[in-house]
């Protein structure tokens, strides 16, 4: 199911904490932020999976996409 940081209780927390987080909990980070990947190279560790979007320069029907899977995604559980 996904879920904003924010929900947990997280909105402030740093990337580390989150990557840790989504760690011990077994999900799947999405982000818009280039910088979980460098945190998992340098922490030596390829978990937990991170899912970069890239909205800029991409068609505007592939953002509406992604967000109406996330909003079904979302109503499904």
């Amino acid at each position: 199911m996904p879920f904003h940081a924010g929900e947990l209780g997280l909105a402030a927390a740093s990337d580390e904490q989150l990557l840790a987080r989504a760690h011990s909990d077994g999900c799947i980070v999405v982000t818009l932020d280039a910088d979980f990947h460098a945190l998992l190279a340098l922490a030596g560790t390829r978990d937990p999976s991170v899912v970069r979007l890239r909205p800029k320069g991409q068609p505007a029907g592939v953002v509406r996409v992604i967000s109406k899977a996330a909003t079904f995604s979302q109503a499904q559980s």
